[in-house]
């Protein structure tokens, strides 16, 4: 067999497949496991599709990402970043797609 990469072995083993080289020496690399939580899942959803979104989601998302919000009592939801920009969106069911874009700009960063 052609020389693996430590990687390209530890994928084989972990697939628990018999054609890994026995008499090599193995370097095991830790298994870093990155799971997406509710607010990764619901952002790479909004940059796939703008459309039927309520403002809590907009909301969970800015919270995990750091932006601050605010809404009380009014009609629109401001979104507030460190940097002082701002996003007024509003709060009513469902949210419009170019208000949808404009928060995924805003929590890129653009």
């Amino acid at each position: 067999m052609a020389a693996l990469t430590a990687t390209a072995q530890v994928e084989l083993i972990s697939l628990g497949s018999t054609k890994h080289p026995r008499s090599c020496a193995l370097t095991i690399l830790p298994v870093v496991s990155w799971r997406m939580n509710a607010a990764a899942k619901l952002l790479a959803s909004m940059r796939r599709s703008q459309l039927d979104w309520q403002i809590g989601d907009l909301q969970t998302v800015a919270r995990q990402n750091g932006i601050d919000w605010r809404h009380q009592k009014s009609s629109h939801c401001v979104f507030i970043r460190d940097d002082g920009r701002t996003l007024s969106v509003p709060a009513h069911r469902p949210i419009k797609p170019i208000y949808v874009r404009k928060f995924v700009e805003l929590i890129d960063g653009a």
